[in-house]
Parts: structure tokens; sequence; C-alpha cells
């Protein structure tokens, strides 16, 4: 495992400020079977996560491409917006 832990939260938080602003809780492990990080995304009770590939996350942080994680988080607060309120068709 290459990235800190505090790193990665710190480098989403940075591109996604609204996590703080709504009140939507991020945690960030490492799955070590698979060697890649577990994202996750909850707020009232429900959550949404996602995969983190050790090479995207590492290019992130390194400040050479950063596209993959920014991408995912906002996939997964689009996905726990709609889990929290539900929007009605019409």
């Amino acid at each position: 495992m290459g990235a800190n832990i505090e790193q990665i939260k710190a480098k989403i938080r940075e591109f996604h400020p609204e996590i703080e602003q709504k009140g939507v809780n991020l945690t960030v492990g490492w799955d070590e079977a698979d060697q890649r990080y577990i994202l996750k995304l909850g707020k009232g009770g429900e959550e949404v996560g996602a995969f983190l590939e050790q090479k995207d996350v590492d290019e992130c942080l390194a400040g050479r491409k950063c596209v993959n994680p920014p991408v995912q988080v906002t996939q997964l607060l689009a996905e726990l917006e709609d889990l929290i309120s539900p929007r009605k068709p019409g």
C-alpha cells in the first residue's frame, strides 16, 4: 500500500468539498486481498462504495493524473443522493 489513507481522504475532500458541506461520511480502507482501496460514502443510514486502484491513487496524489478517483466520487455522490431522496418521475 503506497498512499496514506488520510492523504487520500484529503485529496477527495479537495476535489469534493460538498462531502463535508452536506455531512456525508467518507471512509477509505485498504483491501489487502485485491490490493486496492475501498471508498465508501454514507449519510442517513445509506451507504455506497467503490474501489480505487492503487495506480490511480498514486498518480493522483503525485499530481500527475487525477481522473478516476474524482469521477468515481462524483458518481457515488449522485447514487447516495438518489438513495437518500429519490427523484420523483415527471
